[in-house]
């Protein structure tokens, strides 16, 4: 019988964050969002890493718009006293969340060809043909399909998405 209330109790519970709090009209998955591809103790809508370079564990998460099945990726960064804010990353969607999942890319001293780069899709004015992972990025993917990096650019202080496929 205990078993059975803490598992009601765990069903409702929002998953650990780090993260101050979700921003206005917002909510972080909670376990019964926890289905379809996103089963198990793989947490695909949850991320750490140091995107902008000054030392801190930040986040990304993908988070549920209150009262919908809609949702959208946000990046909480850290600061040295503890504090957060976040920043949108993707635009509201509608297709399942639980067919996306996030990734940290890690810095690398190898150099991508992005979706652009390939041919695949037509370059939009400052989308480059080339990509090297010189922080930790954050990658939005539809499962076995494409992909999109979020890369941190220190010089403008934001991010920038970049098409990838494959």
């Amino acid at each position: 019988m205990r078993s059975v209330a803490l598992f009601l109790i765990l069903l409702f519970l929002p998953v650990a964050s780090a993260a101050d709090s979700a921003p206005a009209g917002w909510r972080f998955p909670t376990a019964s969002d926890r289905n379809g591809a996103w089963e198990g103790d793989d947490a695909p809508f949850h991320i750490y890493g140091d995107f902008t370079g000054e030392g801190h564990s930040d986040e990304a998460w993908i988070l549920f718009r209150n009262g919908s099945h809609s949702w959208a990726v946000f990046v909480f960064l850290h600061a040295a006293k503890g504090a957060s804010r976040s920043i949108r990353l993707t635009g509201v969607r509608s297709a399942p969340a639980q067919r996306y999942v996030l990734e940290t890319i890690r810095p690398s001293a190898m150099v991508f060809r992005t979706a652009c780069g390939k041919g695949y899709v037509q370059c939009t004015k400052g989308e480059p043909l080339t990509i090297q992972f010189r922080l930790p990025s954050i990658s939005v993917c539809l499962r076995e399909s494409s992909c999109s990096v979020y890369e941190w650019q220190p010089h403008s202080a934001q991010f920038q998405g970049i098409r990838m496929r494959d």
